[in-house]
């Protein structure tokens, strides 16, 4: 299984390799090269004309399986999780001094793709957390989950865990 997880990316981080630094611009170039790989993916001869890309050449390929496409967004920006509405999944992400997303957060989340979306059957909803492993901690996994929240993002930041963290953390698996 692949699951391809795409952004707008940190414009610091752009800056950094001369990549284009308007978050508007990028995201009508990711909306582009997502319409490529779903055209790509098909299996069916493919061209495309954008204001960003092209592919004049006919091609042709099929991945074996199905790649799902993950988008991350900080919210409360609405135009990533619009984005992600017509995908697989969403990354929730927040920008800002307090960057915690709240169960209330995932509520209104979900309440805004359902806008845009028929159904979250099949739809991936992922938290990020680290996790210290006591019940308090499961129980506040477990509000998420009952929000629809479907996939727990264990974020090991290396500022933060050692590598022994690290291991300890994955050696106790998942939360209860």
């Amino acid at each position: 299984r692949f699951i391809l997880g795409v952004g707008l990316g940190g414009t610091a981080e752009l800056k950094a390799l001369g990549e284009e630094e308007n978050p508007k611009i990028r995201g009508d170039m990711l909306d582009e090269s997502l319409e490529i790989l779903k055209g790509l993916w098909s299996g069916k001869p493919f061209t495309f004309d954008g204001k960003h890309f092209k592919i004049k050449e006919p091609v042709k390929f099929k991945p074996e399986g199905n790649i799902k496409i993950w988008v991350g967004g900080n919210w409360p920006n609405k135009k990533p999780f619009r984005r992600a509405a017509k995908y697989d999944g969403i990354f929730p992400l927040k920008a800002g001094s307090d960057p915690s997303l709240y169960p209330q957060d995932y509520q209104e989340i979900l309440s805004y793709i359902r806008k845009y979306r028929k159904s979250l059957d099949s739809f991936d909803v992922v938290k990020s957390i680290v996790t210290v492993g006591d019940k308090e901690e499961d129980a506040y996994i477990h509000d998420f989950m009952d929000i629809g929240a479907n996939w727990l993002l264990e974020a090991f930041w290396s500022e933060r865990c050692s590598l022994k963290e690290i291991q300890k953390i994955i050696e106790r698996g998942p939360p209860e």
